[in-house]
Formats: structure tokens, sequence, C-alpha cells
């Protein structure tokens, strides 16, 4: 889904056009390089449908916790990412 194969050094991948590796460790290496705000929609998403929430209701999910992050960030300036900051 977010095609950090793109961008991996790995031929298998590029040439399946998906990761042929470990995906944990291509998880690991990639997704401190997801913004933010793509972080916060996917992560209020996958909330969503664990909680029983159908596809559409999970996209919107994750749009109102992108507005709500936006405000946040207008509201208060980006803190960098550190917890407690």
């Amino acid at each position: 889904m977010l095609l950090f194969w793109v961008a991996c050094s790995l031929p298998a991948c590029k040439r399946t056009r998906k990761c042929a590796g470990d995906p944990h460790v291509c998880f690991a290496r990639w997704w401190p390089h997801v913004p933010k705000e793509l972080k916060v929609r996917i992560q209020a998403a996958i909330k969503a449908r664990v909680d029983g929430l159908s596809v559409q209701e999970a996209e919107a999910a994750g749009e109102a916790a992108v507005a709500q992050w936006r405000d946040i960030e207008a509201r208060y300036g980006s803190q960098g990412g550190r917890a407690g900051a």
C-alpha cells in the first residue's frame, strides 16, 4: 500500500513490484520516512477497521484524524514528533 518497494535496493522487490524480503524489516526501515499526516490517516483508518467500521467509515475516520491533527499543528506547531514535548 505504501509502495516501499519503489525505494528499495533489492532487485527482487523492484522486479515483483512488492516487498520480496522480510516485510517487518522493510516496514521498520521505511516507516520513519512516511510523512506524519499520512501516518495519522493510516493509523486512524486501521484502528477504525479493527473496531468494526466499514472501509468508507474507516476512510472518514482517517480524514477526521488528519483534520484534528492539522488543527493541533496549527495551534501548537510541530513538536518534532517528540513524545511529551
